[in-house]
């Protein structure tokens, strides 16, 4: 009865995580498609390259609380098991989403309002971290890479919730990679576009890269 269980946290998780921020805000507020322009992504990111820093930041904050939603309910469910299998659902959804041809976004918001239910300290401090390493090297998807990759090694390092939980940080962190592999070509090229406060200031929709 309990995997019963997981299942309908996890489709009940992965159904709101198919609920797309970015798409839903730009079709009703901007009457587009942000699809269309930058990466072709729809993630908080290429929101904010292509819209503007205010309908990113929004749709940051929602993506990131359907992670906290999912895992909230999720351990309110069944515990901290049922908090992961919610994140990943959540997770899944918003990479994924069915109702949009399973092109979404890359889960990097979505992971972080999760983890931060589930590992709140150490996750500010990950958040700490990457937002100084964004600053430093313009790069989101670096921040975003090294942020998901250090979840697991935390884990393994640090033992924070046994077994099960560094079995949810590693497939976090493969979604995470997996979503970002183009990105991480371009970084090792030296063709990856960086992240700056001039580029905020216009929408930036033409360029195919993001």
């Amino acid at each position: 009865m309990t995997y019963v269980g997981y299942g309908l946290i996890f489709i009940g998780a992965y159904l709101l995580g198919c609920f797309s921020s970015s798409y839903f805000l730009g079709r009703w507020f901007l009457k587009d498609d942000v699809r269309n322009y930058g990466s072709g992504n729809a993630g908080a990111t290429n929101m904010t390259r292509v819209f503007g820093i205010s309908y990113g930041l929004l749709a940051l904050v929602m993506d990131a609380l359907k992670g906290v939603i999912a895992a909230l309910v999720g351990t309110w469910l069944l515990g901290p098991v049922g908090g992961y299998v919610g994140a990943l659902g959540a997770i899944v959804g918003h990479n994924w989403p069915v109702f949009m041809k399973f092109k979404g976004g890359k889960g990097i918001a979505t992971s972080i309002g999760a983890l931060l239910v589930l590992m709140p300290i150490p996750m500010l401090i990950i958040i700490a971290s990457l937002v100084i390493l964004l600053f430093i090297t313009g790069y989101v998807s670096l921040s975003s890479i090294l942020g998901a990759a250090s979840v697991p090694i935390y884990a393994a390092i640090s033992g924070y919730g046994g077994t099960p939980f560094l079995v949810f940080a590693i497939l976090v962190a493969a979604m995470a990679l997996f979503s970002h592999r183009q990105n991480i070509v371009r970084l090792i090229k030296g063709e990856e576009k960086r992240f700056t406060w001039e580029s905020l200031k216009k929408k930036a929709g033409k360029s195919k890269q993001g």
